[in-house]
């Protein structure tokens, strides 16, 4: 089920875009007040960032190794 739900997602909107909307949805009916959306968006982005970094960070350090470059 989560397979689908990724592919889906990857499909139709960015994830962030995903987190923002689903935000923005319980905020406008009252399920989550101002500061959970901005502390849910604030933390998802973040961590997002930390993984996207990390993940060029190998990535490029794996080139190097490989190409000879170290």
């Amino acid at each position: 089920m989560r397979n689908y739900i990724d592919r889906i997602l990857n499909i139709a909107v960015s994830k962030k875009l995903t987190v923002f909307l689903i935000g923005t949805v319980f905020i406008s009916i009252g399920k989550i007040d101002g500061d959970q959306w901005l502390f849910l968006s604030v933390i998802y982005v973040g961590t997002q960032a930390v993984i996207d970094l990390s993940k060029e960070y190998f990535k490029r350090n794996d080139d190097e190794d490989y190409y000879g470059y170290n």
